[in-house]
């Protein structure tokens, strides 16, 4: 009896060490899947980052709605973002526009869409040629990749930063210069200019243009307006938060409300 007795207890004791290692496994197994559903998860959200950051090219899949919700200056649509003020350039006689700035409080934001060879990008020449040219000149990683920040000087012997960003596409760049707050330090600045770049997006065509040369820009045209240029009467959708279309009234004040344009000459 006291046999069968220990027997019985060395078989439990073995059963429950059994029962032990394939809770273990479960636990371990459990644990795994969790850390891979993690993974996966953080996978996923930087896929969804991925996906949600521009400047965009016109042909992407995934290109974020700007028909009704952008103001079109030929060959890039703008979005429409609450205190956003855009100035324009434009020489006397000149059929296209030779830039355009966004301003936000104290800061600016410089925008440049250059055509690219179909082979390679342009950033990473420009960039090089930057360093190469400015001796106080330095590379940073940034919210849109490599990035340079470039001091200048101006009269009276001030220095202040620029920060330099480009974005390649599909035979094109997109060039921002910040400066104000946006260049050199984190804060509602920054974040609502890097918020109007990523929401840019370029229309590239297929007009040959010489690489490194910018894509025509021309004068600002509402959704409303293109929508009289189709033929199209019934109203717009009017999109929901910040970004809200506007009324064109002038040709130098364009918009009502929303982004306000100023033509520097």
């Amino acid at each position: 009896m006291g046999l069968f007795g220990f027997g019985k207890k060395k078989k439990s004791a073995e059963n429950i060490e059994d029962e032990n290692k394939e809770e273990n496994k479960i636990d371990s197994s459990a644990e795994d899947s969790e850390k891979s559903a993690d993974s996966d998860a953080e996978s996923q959200n930087d896929a969804e980052r991925t996906v949600q950051r521009g400047p965009w090219d016109i042909n992407d899949e995934n290109v974020i709605e700007f028909e009704d919700t952008h103001l079109q200056l030929g060959s890039i649509y703008l979005p429409f973002m609450k205190d956003i003020k855009i100035f324009v350039k434009k020489e006397k006689d000149v059929e296209f526009l030779s830039g355009i700035t966004i301003s936000f409080r104290t800061s600016s934001l410089e925008i440049e869409p250059f055509a690219a060879p179909r082979s390679s990008g342009l950033w990473d020449k420009h960039r090089e040629n930057l360093i190469a040219s400015n001796p106080g000149a330095e590379e940073t990683e940034g919210t849109f990749g490599k990035e340079v920040i470039l001091p200048v000087s101006i009269e009276g012997g001030k220095t202040f930063k620029t920060r330099i960003v480009a974005v390649d596409g599909p035979r094109w760049m997109l060039r921002g210069i910040f400066t104000g707050p946006a260049a050199s330090e984190n804060g509602e600045e920054k974040e609502a200019l890097e918020e109007f770049f990523s929401r840019i997006v370029v229309d590239r065509g297929s007009v040959p243009i010489a690489p490194e040369s910018l894509l025509p820009m021309t004068a600002p045209k509402t959704p409303e307006d293109r929508k009289k240029e189709r033929g199209e009467t019934d109203d717009l959708q009017k999109p929901d938060g910040p970004l809200t279309p506007a009324e064109q009234v002038e040709s130098e004040t364009v918009l009502r409300r929303g982004p306000v344009f100023s033509e520097m000459r």
